[in-house]
C-alpha cells in the first residue's frame, strides 16, 4: 500500500514538474510575443514607451502598496509571472486533454479570448478597466489570440510528452 502511495506521489510530482517546465517556456514566449505586438501596434505609433505599460502593471498588481525597487522591472516581472500562470493553467489542462494539443490554433484562440475576458474582469475589479475604440478592441483581441494564446498552445503542443 505504501509503495503505491509513493509511486502515485512521485508521478504527481513528475507531472507537475513537466507542466511547470513547459508552462515557463510557453509563458515566456507568450509574454515576449504579446509585448512585441503591443509595442508595434499601439505604443510605437503613438511615440509611447513600453515602460509605462510595465509601471501600470506593477500598480495594478500591487495597488496602493508602495513598490520597492524599480517599478518598470517589477512590472516586467509581474507580467512574466502572470503569463507563466496563464500558461500553467493551459498546460495543465492540455496535459489532461490531448485534444487541445491536436488543434493548437483553435484551442489557443479560444484560450486567448478566455485570458482577455479574465484580465478585463481583473481590471474591472480593481477599477482600472478602460473602454476601447472598435479598432482598439480588435487590437486587444489580436494580441490575446494570435500573440498570447496561440503561442502558448503551439509551444505546449510541441513540448508536451505524455506523462504518467
Amino acid at each position: 500500500m505504501q509503495a503505491s502511495v509513493q509511486t502515485s506521489s512521485s508521478s504527481v510530482l513528475k507531472r507537475t514538474l513537466a507542466v511547470l517546465r513547459i508552462s515557463c517556456v510557453a509563458g515566456l514566449i507568450a509574454a515576449i510575443t504579446s509585448d512585441l505586438w503591443l509595442y508595434c501596434s499601439s505604443i510605437a505609433p503613438a511615440h509611447g514607451s513600453l515602460s509605462a505599460t510595465y509601471v501600470f502593471i506593477a500598480h495594478v498588481v500591487f495597488g496602493a502598496v508602495p513598490i520597492i525597487g524599480n517599478p518598470i522591472i517589477v512590472g516586467m516581472l509581474a507580467h512574466l509571472v502572470i503569463s507563466i500562470g496563464w500558461a500553467y493553467g493551459y498546460t495543465d489542462l492540455a496535459s489532461r486533454n490531448q485534444a487541445l494539443s491536436r488543434a493548437p490554433w483553435i484551442s489557443g484562440s479560444v484560450f486567448g479570448i478566455l485570458v482577455l475576458l479574465g484580465m478585463q474582469s481583473i481590471l474591472l475589479s480593481v477599477h482600472q478597466f478602460h473602454s476601447f475604440t472598435p479598432l482598439g478592441f480588435l487590437n486587444v483581441v489580436i494580441l490575446h489570440t494570435l500573440f498570447f494564446g496561440i503561442p502558448i498552445a503551439l509551444m505546449v503542443a510541441r513540448l508536451q510528452k505524455p506523462v504518467a
